[in-house]
């Protein structure tokens, strides 16, 4: 399962909603099976910070679900784009 939320600033730009991401002090709250409230977890669930986040360009491959593997998110060195 794969909860989402709103996204931050650099997410927001590509898509409309991010992944949760919990930050390294929430796992133990954010994992534990013993947890039965949903209000105790919903503090959680909030736009992981903008700082704590890197991005960079991939190839076209990362498109494409069957496409599997480490490399498809290595970022793009930067190579010249042939434009035909």
């Amino acid at each position: 399962m794969i909860i989402t939320t709103v996204p931050n600033k650099i997410v927001g730009k590509y898509h409309d909603r991010m992944p949760v991401i919990l930050e390294k002090e929430d796992e133990d709250i954010g994992l534990d099976p013993d947890i039965d409230e949903a209000s105790q977890l919903r503090p959680l669930f909030k736009p992981f910070p903008d700082d704590k986040l890197e991005k960079w360009e991939v190839g076209a491959k990362a498109r494409n679900l069957r496409n599997d593997s480490p490399e498809v998110i290595e970022p793009l060195k930067n190579k010249q784009r042939n434009l035909f």
